[in-house]
């Protein structure tokens, strides 16, 4: 006796392994900013994380090793994004210390509020945290280090 019923084909039938890992951390990770950016850091649970996505736990500890991991790399690309947005307007402002910084200003101004989830993971939710906040402690040290730079060229001129 054949059984004639259709065979049920998984959610990554035919996704090499590497694409299905990669896909399966952005995944985690969209969920974490929704989860962390909304609802904070209380909500965002490893099983949170996992019931958002429909993802097992296994494939939580594939890409992370704790919540902490998770946490950490949702704020490393999100500040990412936002030094790469700020690294260009600073470049395209005019060659004018005033017009940079109101460029600076304006970028980190209109990245926050165009998902105010981003200000949450980097700022509020950010500051609570140990672990973001160490990270916002690297990136403060960064962002002045940045500047400082920019105002000696600023002055070698």
């Amino acid at each position: 006796m054949s059984d004639d019923r259709p065979t049920k084909t998984t959610r990554w039938a035919g996704v090499p392994a590497l694409d299905r890992v990669r896909e399966r951390r952005a995944l985690l990770l969209a969920a974490a900013f929704d989860l962390f950016g909304t609802e904070g850091d209380a909500a965002t649970s490893i099983r949170a994380v996992c019931r958002a996505t429909e993802l097992n736990a296994r494939y939580f500890y594939e890409s992370f090793i704790d919540r902490d991991e998770l946490l950490g790399a949702l704020y490393d690309e999100i500040a990412a994004v936002l030094a790469d947005l700020l690294g260009t307007a600073l470049l395209e402002a005019p060659d004018d210390p005033t017009a940079r910084t109101r460029a600076g200003i304006e970028t980190v101004l209109r990245f926050i509020t165009e998902d105010p989830r981003r200000a949450r993971v980097l700022f509020t939710e950010g500051r609570a945290n140990p672990v973001l906040a160490e990270r916002r402690r690297i990136a403060r040290q960064a962002l002045v280090e940045g500047t400082a730079a920019m105002g000696h060229d600023e002055l070698a001129r």
